[in-house]
């Protein structure tokens, strides 16, 4: 099918991927474990380490020629990517599942020594692939419930987990419709495979030790993030107001507008001076006894008891100091922002750990209905 492509793989593109791959250990744990230990870093640190055993393993086989010493090294490549999304599961304070990844390295070079054949071997070749891909899907799906999703050093990584995942199932579609004919039919994919994951380790270690080095939540195994902390305090104070009979709460989740936008014009730097004046503003409008915390960027999460009322004229005067930020990021911006506001009963939140979730939820699509009918407003719902 693609007899006319020149193939090139080879003992050049795999010492390119051994050195990329030992690079990667070399700076994930000096620079990123060492620095920040955590159960992230650690497993993030395992990925790399088990790309430059098998990279090297590859380029030993290349080097004496031995068809089952490569097969084994790449089937326990196919796990690595997998160790990057069990770390990032970490973040979230969620069981990493770090033994799925370790299976397919496990079961895959078994699957493919045992192949034998061209035709069978292009099947399970392409089948394991395909299965390592799904880590780099999953990966964005734990990457989406970030609260700092929006941390652009994080960006590198994204693309090439959905090119990874795209390519994967082309090549898992592709045998399908166009089995292996020949061996130099299937060493153009696994040499495409073998590129595309010197590409992926690059884009790997840009953004995971950027993201590690610059987040305080990965000082120590132990750490608590801000965040964290400000939803154990909600809970605790909707547990003592359910105790007394309070009722006259409510959560709020303020959004900056145009978000995008406002990060395009004023960059990355002026971005973050946007977020730390919008946040102020916020706290200066609001009583003092207010719980006040940045879920992410440009989103700000407000629990407060008051009359509704009182609250109503609290919200006019956050929405006009954030009208108000001058000189917004370094430039001559006007910014604004919108809220969701959703009236919370203590004893109703006290039941179990997911309804503040549940209800946090609720308030940001709140806020995202106030911000699609034209900004610089609140959306209320009820409970």
């Amino acid at each position: 099918m693609i007899d006319a492509i020149p193939s090139f793989s080879g003992p050049n593109l795999a010492l390119a991927q051994a050195t990329v791959a030992t690079l990667g250990v070399v700076v994930m744990i000096g620079v990123a474990f060492l620095d920040r230990p955590h159960r992230s870093t650690l497993l993030w640190s395992i990925a790399f380490l088990i790309a430059m055993i098998s990279s090297w393993g590859i380029v030993l086989a290349e080097t004496v020629d031995s068809e089952a010493m490569r097969r084994v090294s790449i089937g326990v490549l196919m796990g690595a990517p997998g160790f990057i999304w069990a770390g990032f599961r970490t973040l979230r304070g969620a069981g990493s599942r770090w033994w799925l990844a370790a299976l397919l390295s496990a079961i895959s070079p078994v699957l493919l020594v045992a192949a034998g054949a061209t035709e069978a071997y292009s099947v399970v070749f392409r089948i394991v692939f395909f299965l390592s891909a799904v880590f780099a899907f999953l990966l964005l799906v734990e990457w989406l419930r970030l609260p700092d999703r929006g941390d652009t050093v994080l960006y590198p990584l994204v693309v090439i987990s959905v090119l990874n995942a795209a390519l994967a199932a082309f090549v898992a579609v592709a045998g399908l419709i166009f089995p292996a004919s020949s061996g130099d039919d299937l060493q153009f994919v696994r040499s495409v495979n073998q590129l595309g994951f010197v590409i992926y380790m690059v884009c790997a270690l840009v953004s995971l030790v950027g993201f590690a080095t610059r987040r305080e939540r990965l000082i120590s195994r132990d750490a608590r993030t801000p965040w964290e902390d400000f939803l154990t305090g909600c809970r605790d104070r909707l547990v003592r107001a359910a105790r007394r009979g309070e009722h006259s709460w409510a959560l709020l989740v303020f959004r900056l507008d145009d978000e995008a936008d406002v990060r395009d014009a004023v960059g990355v730097a002026g971005f973050a001076a946007v977020c730390e004046g919008f946040a102020q503003a916020i706290r200066e409008a609001l009583p003092a006894d207010a719980d006040i915390a940045e879920r992410r960027p440009g989103t700000v999460v407000v629990l407060v008891s008051r009359p509704e009322p009182v609250l109503r004229a609290a919200l006019r005067g956050a929405l006009a100091r954030v009208g108000r930020m001058e000189n917004a990021g370094g430039m001559e911006i006007q910014v604004s922002a919108s809220v969701g506001w959703i009236a919370v009963d203590p004893g109703d939140v006290v039941g179990g750990e997911d309804d503040l979730e549940a209800l946090l939820e609720r308030a940001e699509a709140a806020a995202d209905s106030a911000r699609a009918a034209g900004g610089d407003r609140w959306e209320r719902v009820g409970v």
